[in-house]
């Protein structure tokens, strides 16, 4: 299923500037097997279309990650109090007994809950209950102590406050961005229309972007079909016009490794003061600006199979290899990956 589009610029204007092109494919698929099989490069029958466009003038990706502040945690705390460093007095001998009572019981507690199924589930869980108890009761006499040591300071030359408990914890990553702009000027007529021009790619680009209708004998037409998945590749053009995509790890030096993507702006600029006429008198731009903005569907995570991590390459660029969360939970045992 699925069809390769002709390449984009004429055959004059490729050989003249540059090979290296990028494979945008479009699938219509949504089950994790497909998924998974389109991040990996395995391929799908449900591709629907693949268009070979120039690398563009600027190609960037954006990685942002989420922190979220938190207290630090309870098995935090107990390490900072059995360290010297962390070791704590109230300076008040008849309560030191029974901090030091408490966070007996948190340690025991947390070791206890430790050993999960060894204890039964419902065991473990009270032992965490009452060890997170234990840890927020010796945590709550030491914290008044060091309000009333801090509220002393404030009449003196050097005022004191307490450390903060707070710190970031990773709370998910927001998906990459990828924009590919361009500025096309074209050199002959073939690059702005026909089957290789500018104009015809954009136009299928940005009507792919959109839902499909859908009709069925229960909902009629009240239903949309999702628009495409999308898959990046690097890919090379020959002279001829021959189009491969290496068969290699993900192409790091442009790309970054890019898995699932959703196309969701076509920004097309075209300057209209400049233009060119076809055979029957038709007009079209000289020049167009095109930006493409596609943003990751699924999170993306460091892969390491059988406790080993795993490499991408790419010439002279190594990293750790990459996967989206359906290519985790479609690997198996003797998967070492994919491409």
């Amino acid at each position: 299923m699925g069809e390769n589009m002709p390449v984009t610029l004429s055959q004059t204007t490729r050989a003249d500037s540059f090979s290296d092109y990028i494979a945008l494919s479009a699938y219509q698929a949504n089950k994790l097997e497909s998924r998974a099989a389109i991040a990996s490069g395995k391929g799908s029958d449900t591709k629907l279309n693949t268009w070979f466009v120039p690398m563009p003038q600027q190609l960037s990706r954006i990685t942002t990650h989420n922190y979220t502040q938190v207290e630090t945690s309870f098995a935090y705390s107990l390490q900072k109090l059995s360290l010297p460093a962390g070791a704590r007095s109230t300076g008040i001998p008849e309560l030191d007994g029974t901090v030091q009572d408490l966070i007996g019981m948190a340690k025991g507690g947390l070791a206890k809950q430790g050993q999960g199924k060894a204890l039964g589930d419902m065991a473990a869980m009270a032992t965490g209950v009452a060890a997170n108890a234990g840890m927020k009761l010796a945590s709550g006499a030491l914290g008044a102590v060091d309000m009333l040591k801090s509220q002393a300071s404030m009449a003196t030359d050097q005022p004191a406050i307490g450390m903060s408990n707070q710190e970031l914890f990773y709370s998910g990553s927001v998906e990459r961005n990828y924009t590919l702009a361009y500025d096309f000027v074209a050199k002959s007529h073939r690059d702005i229309y026909g089957e290789n021009g500018v104009l015809n790619m954009i136009a299928q680009l940005e009507a792919y972007s959109f839902p499909r209708s859908y009709e069925d004998t229960i909902s009629n037409r009240d239903l949309i079909a999702t628009p495409p998945i999308w898959r990046m590749d690097h890919a090379v053009v020959g002279l001829g016009g021959e189009v491969s995509i290496p068969q290699q790890s993900a192409p790091l030096a442009y790309l970054g490794q890019p898995k699932l993507l959703v196309l969701y702006n076509v920004t097309a600029v075209h300057d209209t003061t400049s233009v060119v006429l076809d055979d029957i008198g038709n007009t079209y731009p000289l020049r167009t600006q095109l930006t493409l903005s596609f943003k990751e569907m699924e999170p993306v995570v460091r892969v390491d199979i059988g406790g080993e991590a795993q490499e991408a390459s790419y010439g002279q660029i190594t990293a750790p290899r990459l996967m989206c969360r359906s290519e985790i939970y479609a690997l198996q045992d003797n998967d070492e990956g994919g491409g």
